[in-house]
């Protein structure tokens, strides 16, 4: 935080008190992480000064509680260390100033029975540049994520769209060592900003509202959620079951390999239902305008999709084409 800047009292119409200490909680895992703001938003799958908004305390962004899972994936902890169980017993304050860059900074106070306002030292809050390293203890560098982003593309690792926080966790897995989420992005972009192929798309996930990456041919198709229900053979190289609903409210059911709808290793002894996203080509979108049982009119975006191509997907009906909701269309 710059120093000797001109601090002045924020009153906080923006938030209740409970979700303000949730931000606290929230910055104070961060930092202690070695996570920056833009890193944060990142494995969010949101945009680039999502969590810096966020952690305005004069900005009305407040997490959901998806996130609240999100964030207890990204730092590994429990629920009750980002979201407080009681409020504190003492007062709180917020000051604010912006620096000569005009960038925000606050400085949060307690103060207690003697209404003597005390700096919380623990807590520093401000707006972050994007390109912040925070110190963590790794050996990887962004030439090594480099290398192993290139490696996975090449063997068709986005061909299934991919998190953020996925490509995050696999990452540190392969190299068995805590990973900058900073050069994921970087190294992500050396795909995304590209003109020509090689490529990778940013899709947006609907229903969980966070971005996926995935394979520039798929750009102009869309992925079908579908729920894996059971595994039912192991005629090889392994097959699964999965179901999804139409906009009719059918349920339709898809038996295949799982090979197919998965890079991950899928048997008997996995744990079932789990989600996968099959590809397909979009054929229709249109808005439907329908009346709810208490009378009320209500829009809803419907897709039609076809998954014959580019894996020859069919239903047990041998029905390739489908009309879905669209927040069950990731692209």
């Amino acid at each position: 935080m710059t120093k000797d800047l001109a601090f002045e009292v924020l009153k906080i119409l923006s938030m209740p008190d409970i979700e303000l200490f949730k931000m606290f909680n929230t910055v104070k895992l961060r930092k202690g992480s070695g996570i920056s703001q833009f890193e944060l938003a990142f494995l969010l799958g949101q945009r680039v000064f999502y969590v810096r908004d966020y952690e305005r305390p004069d900005h009305t962004l407040i997490l959901g509680h998806g996130e609240n899972n999100t964030l207890r994936c990204i730092f590994d902890c429990g629920l009750d260390e980002i979201v407080p169980i009681s409020l504190p017993k003492y007062a709180i304050r917020i000051l604010h100033a912006l620096d000569e860059n005009g960038n925000k900074n606050f400085k949060v106070q307690r103060g207690y029975d003697d209404k003597i306002w005390e700096d919380d030292i623990d807590l520093v809050i401000g707006d972050e540049p994007k390109e912040l390293e925070l110190p963590i203890k790794s050996d990887v560098t962004q030439e090594n994520v480099q290398d192993w982003i290139d490696s996975v593309y090449q063997a068709g690792y986005f061909n299934i769209p991919k998190s953020a926080l996925q490509i995050f966790h696999e990452c540190k897995k392969f190299f068995k060592d805590y990973v900058r989420p900073l050069f994921i992005a970087n190294a992500l972009q050396t795909y995304t900003k590209k003109k020509k192929a090689p490529r990778i798309v940013r899709l947006r996930d609907k229903l969980n509202d966070y971005d996926v990456f995935a394979n520039e041919q798929f750009a102009e198709m869309g992925f079908l959620r579908i729920k894996v229900t059971n595994y039912i053979s192991n005629d090889f190289p392994g097959f699964v079951k999965a179901e999804f609903t139409d906009i009719a409210g059918n349920l339709h059911i898809i038996e295949e390999k799982a090979p197919v709808l998965t890079d991950q290793f899928w048997d008997e002894n996995t744990t079932y239902p789990r989600w996968a996203l099959i590809p397909g080509k979009l054929l229709e979108r249109r808005t439907e305008i329908f009346t709810t049982k208490t009378g009320k009119e209500k829009k809803r975006k419907i897709i039609k999709i076809s998954l014959e191509k580019p894996w020859g997907i069919y239903d047990i009906n041998d029905e390739t084409v489908f009309e879905v909701l669209d927040m069950d269309v990731v692209g």
